[in-house]
This record gives C-alpha cells, structure tokens and sequence, in this order.
C-alpha cells in the first residue's frame, strides 16, 4: 500500500504523544510535521502548507484555539482537527467555534483519527 501524497502539521506538546502518533501517521501519510507549541505550530504551518493540521488543545505559548484562529486568518480552508482530553461541552463548541472541522478526544485512537483525516481530504 502506499502512502497517501498528503503534508500533515501536528501540534503536540506531550513529547511521548507526538512522537508515537506521528510514527503511525507517517506508515499511512507522506510528510508529518511535528511542532511542540502553537507558535511553533504557526510557524510550521506558513513554511510548509500542510494539507490538513492536528492540534492539541491545551498548550504552553500558544493553544490550538489560538493557532486555529491565527491558521484561519492565512488559510479559511485547510482543515483542522482538534485534540483534547476534554469533552466538556464548552470545550467543544470552542473549537468549533474557531473553524475546527471535529475534535478527536484522549487517548487517542490512532485508526479512528486516520478515518477522520481522510474523510476531510479530498479524494
């Protein structure tokens, strides 16, 4: 099988999560590209355009809200995936409101967060 011809952004300050989640992204992917904060995350995102960024929520510097909204204001398209150890609801319309396309709650389920990808890609 080969990897789908697709850029990645991941945005993830847990080093142990970021690393073992792009490891499997990138069995089924073509580029991850991993930031540990949302300004780095920011940063990434201008140099590279991915095609679909993952971020978590809660982050030092700069949380995926923030990110999300800065990433909005260069790129209304690109679809966003939030993910948090949270299902309050608050949480969740937050993340809609800032142009999320869904949210994958903790601990993750790397299959289900593959589908989810791919059903925000177009074919």
């Amino acid at each position: 099988m080969s990897k789908k011809p697709i850029k990645i952004l991941f945005v993830e300050d847990e080093l142990i999560v970021s690393i073992s989640l792009s490891r499997i992204l990138s069995g089924t992917f073509a580029e991850v590209i991993t930031a540990e904060d949302g300004l780095k995350g920011l940063e990434a995102f201008r140099k590279t355009s991915p095609n679909i960024v993952l971020t978590d929520i809660r982050m030092p510097k700069m949380d995926g809200l923030e990110l999300s909204k800065r990433i909005r204001e260069l790129d209304p398209k690109v679809p966003i995936i939030g993910i948090t150890a949270s299902n309050e609801e608050e949480t969740l319309l937050a993340c809609k409101a800032v142009g999320m396309v869904d949210i994958v709650i903790k601990p993750l389920n790397a299959t289900l967060l593959i589908k989810k990808i791919l059903m925000f890609l177009p074919e």
